[in-house]
């Protein structure tokens, strides 16, 4: 009897194997496929290649004006043209558009007389823009594209007599603390103060500001913070 529950049990062992090898086999593509099957692409947003932000300006343009200079009310007229002169003749928000650099800040400055003066802008990194060689452009990206000489030319200077200069910056301006200075060079024939008007464009809104400097004088016309 003990011989005959052996052979029973040998013959029913290659199928109990057999039985799992198959389930075994196909068990294995089932997994497989589940692991290598990878999951869908989730889009969370995307990017303008090439694109850059528009300029925006941190803080808004509150002028604290200094000492003498007073608020200046320039007409405009949305039909006449404009011209080279510091202010908004058409009353668009621009000032001298298509003579000098505009852009997100900028500053214009424009007198009658036959003086030199000349435009000084400090930035919030304490960098002075002015006439002078590697002066002209700040590493924060204000620049003066006009320096007008007024009467004081020789020869070797080129003339230039429409009495207007300009600073800009055509992307972001740096956050911070911002001064204007207006200096009288020299009186070049006109020995009496210059009367000048400088104009504060800030996303095409404009400021004007009138004040006089003696030749010689340099003068503090406003400050503010962006």
């Amino acid at each position: 009897m003990k011989k005959s529950v052996s052979i029973l049990a040998l013959v029913a062992l290659p199928a109990l194997l057999g039985s799992c090898l198959i389930r075994g086999y196909a068990t294995v593509p089932t997994v497989q496929a589940q692991v290598v099957a990878p999951p869908p692409p989730v889009v969370v947003g995307t990017v303008g290649v090439g694109t850059p932000p528009p300029p925006t300006i941190v803080g808004t343009l509150n002028p604290v004006v200094v000492g003498t200079a007073q608020t200046y009310t320039a007409s405009c007229n949305p039909n006449a043209p404009e011209v080279l002169n510091g202010i908004d003749d058409n009353c668009n928000g621009m000032v001298d558009e298509g003579f000098v650099g505009t852009g997100t800040l900028q500053f214009a400055l424009s007198w009658s007389s036959t003086a030199d003066l000349d435009l000084h802008v400090f930035d919030p990194n304490g960098f002075e823009i002015d006439y002078e060689d590697g002066k002209r452009m700040s590493p924060s990206g204000g620049q003066l594209d006009r320096d007008d000489r007024g009467a004081c030319y020789t020869e070797e200077d080129p003339i230039i007599t429409d009495n207007s200069e300009n600073v800009f910056w055509a992307g972001n301006p740096p956050a911070g603390h911002y001064a204007v200075h207006v200096q009288n060079y020299d009186g070049c024939n006109s020995p009496g103060a210059t009367t000048f008007v400088l104009t504060v464009i800030m996303n095409n809104e404009a400021q004007a500001f009138q004040a006089t400097v003696q030749p010689g004088e340099d003068t503090e016309v406003i400050s503010f913070d962006l």
